[in-house]
């Protein structure tokens, strides 16, 4: 065996989980395709309430398709609600494949609502 050989298998632990050998490269292109082709849906939400506390809390959520209730531990399009507190909600999905486990955390903030505005009343028609 070359010296060089040697050198690369002891710098990639037998047991390490980056030890696959890489995908083929049309396969590695068509993963990166469909990456790109599928929108996050939930860059379409908007968070517009939450009841409750802690681990009772519920997110109320407007989608494409509605209104959505979300408890904690609830999934909406790959993503799973984790907290909920003053300035928002907390989202987060796996990426990433068995051997290499990653997440991915959002927080949605809640939907700015404006302020009225202050001054007289109008004056009713006779």
């Amino acid at each position: 065996m070359p010296a060089d050989a040697a050198a690369i298998i002891a710098a990639r632990p037998l047991f390490a989980p980056s030890r696959r050998p890489p995908p083929p490269p049309e396969l590695a292109a068509e993963q990166a395709a469909e990456q790109q082709q599928t929108p996050d849906l939930l860059d379409a939400a908007r968070l517009v309430g939450v009841l409750g506390s802690g681990s009772n809390s519920v997110a109320i959520l407007h989608v494409a398709e509605g209104s959505k209730r979300l408890r904690i531990g609830q999934t909406l399009h790959g993503w799973q609600l984790a907290a909920v507190d003053t300035r928002g909600a907390t989202f987060e999905r796996e990426i990433g494949n068995r051997e290499e486990p990653r997440t991915e955390t959002r927080q949605l903030p809640f939907v700015r609502i404006p302020q009225a505005v202050v001054g007289k009343p109008p004056r009713p028609r006779r």
